[in-house]
């Protein structure tokens, strides 16, 4: 816990009060998990660079198929097929590797949060679940858990006075 700070008292008759509080929470990441983040930006960004590839050699092939069918009238898409083989061939490579990198780069960070949450918890059996999930959001990027990250939260914490003075009340 990095902070805790009341911000509000409200009595609710003598035996009740609330206390409205903010507090932050800091999670340092292990070494395991900034390897980890520090691998996946790595392999993210030859990810971008490969499908900037990939999406040129699909533009490239759609422009020679256009042009040939231009100066070969009467010509279809499938005889350019036959007349190009090795672009054609190229051009499937290219389509399936643009399908790759998208899915890696549509997906990939979510399986990463995935092995950093799973790591957190071989170190951290006893983290509630939700509060993890309060620092693994789709907001966050990859890049961001190399380092501290803080969460801020706000909570009203019902009270009862007790013969020992103030506690928190059961729910």
């Amino acid at each position: 816990m990095d902070s805790f700070d009341k911000t509000n008292g409200i009595p609710v008759g003598d035996q009740e009060y609330r206390v409205e509080v903010k507090y932050s929470i800091k999670m340092t990441p292990t070494a395991e998990n900034k390897k980890v983040v520090e691998e996946a930006v790595s392999a993210l960004s030859n990810v971008d660079a490969e499908l900037v590839k990939a999406e040129a050699g699909i533009k490239k092939y759609s422009a020679d198929r256009a042009a040939y069918l231009q100066t070969h009238e009467g010509s279809s898409s499938f005889q350019y097929e036959v007349d190009s083989k090795s672009q054609y061939d190229e051009y499937q490579k290219s389509l399936a590797s643009s399908e790759t990198y998208r899915e890696i780069k549509s997906n990939g960070p979510g399986r990463v949060k995935v092995v950093l949450q799973t790591n957190l918890l071989k170190e951290c059996p006893a983290v509630n679940r939700n509060l993890m999930a309060s620092f693994f959001t789709p907001e966050v990027s990859i890049a961001r858990y190399s380092d501290n990250i803080v969460s801020d939260f706000t909570e009203t914490i019902p009270m009862i006075k007790t013969d020992n003075g103030w506690q928190r009340r059961q729910q």
